[in-house]
């Protein structure tokens, strides 16, 4: 099964869509028969799902790392913005497969939990800067932040041409601290 999805990434990490691979051509890539392909997917559609939650799981991993740091509140918040920026637009193609995936599959409510569950985890890292901040409000703009950044991050996906990694990262670090500094008394 992994195999099947490895050759799914590798394809869209090299721009491929998922509409012009055939099931018979992953099958080969991945190194299974045909057979093999159906034993674990129903559809390509079903591949696409299991890519979905292993890039998820493996980038939530990936950028909650980057949150255990001693810098200070820009630091934290450059740190992440770079990360981000890289995790989403060093493989646009397969990012923008990703987020239409998302969507053809009706999987948005079990993104915004993983976001929601992302956004509490930087909680701790962040209230070391703003120790005031009571936890719910630090949580709800938390929140609010990783809204923006998916937002911010589905139009840069989409537009032409798709700014640098660089770009983004500025951009995202420049909204996220405005937001977390607004927290400050």
């Amino acid at each position: 099964m992994e195999a099947l999805v490895e050759a799914l990434d590798e394809q869209l990490r090299e721009g491929a869509t998922i509409d012009r691979l055939s099931i018979a051509w992953l099958a080969r890539r991945a190194g299974v028969g045909i057979g093999s392909f159906y034993e674990y997917f129903a559809n390509k559609d079903a591949l696409m799902g299991a890519l979905i939650e292993m890039a998820t799981r493996r980038n939530y991993e990936e950028l909650r790392a980057h949150a255990e740091t001693d810098e200070d509140l820009d630091a934290l918040a450059r740190r992440l913005a770079d990360a981000v920026a890289r995790t989403y637009l060093e493989h646009p193609a397969r990012t923008r497969a990703i987020v239409l995936g998302i969507g053809k599959l009706g999987l948005a409510p079990i993104i915004v939990a993983e976001r929601d569950r992302f956004a509490r985890d930087l909680c701790p890292p962040v209230r070391r800067h703003l120790p005031d901040v009571a936890p719910e409000e630090l949580e709800r703009v938390m929140c609010a932040v990783c809204d923006c950044a998916i937002g911010m991050m589905a139009g840069a996906l989409f537009r032409d041409p798709i700014p640098t990694i660089e770009e983004f990262a500025d951009d995202l670090h420049t909204m996220s601290l405005a937001m977390l500094r607004s927290l400050e008394r």
